[in-house]
């Protein structure tokens, strides 16, 4: 018997000219992916995400970083995830910040993980990175808000959750 499908699309958004976009109808996966292609318009920002409107976390947040000539690591507790490693978005034509972020169990009775890969150019440099983030809750993730802390999110810009349906 084939193996089907697992990554199921859910919702897609295109916003231009907002700050924010928020996933809150999803239900019957295991898991769900978050992939982000976005970019700010006229002031820098960084792309972020939080749970159920939760502003003070922590997500206690492990991460690898890496530029090409230097490698880096670090732990701290911040008060959302952020998408792009705390770096922002440049607003440079058509340079836009990419994102993956898995989150795993998200209806369990146990601390949420998630695990976000990200890639920027930074107009003439570029930056990767890895990171695992523990929201500290036992509660069901069911409102994912994805927001910039700068500027409004320009045309382009694309958020697509999926979700992950048990084997």
């Amino acid at each position: 018997m084939a193996a089907g499908a697992t990554y199921e699309p859910i919702a897609t958004s295109s916003p231009s000219g907002t700050t924010t976009v928020t996933f809150n109808s999803f239900g019957g996966y295991t898991d769900l992916v978050i992939i982000a292609v976005a970019k700010n318009d006229t002031t820098a920002g960084q792309l972020l995400m939080r749970f159920n409107g939760d502003t003070t976390g922590p997500y206690s947040r492990t991460l690898l970083v890496g530029d090409g000539s230097t490698a880096s690591s670090s732990r701290s507790a911040p008060n959302t995830i952020g998408l792009t490693g705390g770096v922002s978005m440049v607003t440079t034509a058509d340079t836009f910040a990419m994102a993956k972020a898995n989150i795993f169990s998200y209806t369990g009775s146990t601390n949420k993980t998630v695990l976000v890969e990200h890639s920027q150019d930074l107009n003439g440099s570029g930056r990767v990175g890895r990171y695992v983030y523990l929201w500290p809750s036992t509660s069901a993730i069911t409102s994912i808000e994805i927001y910039t802390n700068g500027g409004n999110f320009s045309s382009g810009t694309r958020f697509t959750l999926y979700g992950i349906k048990s084997a």
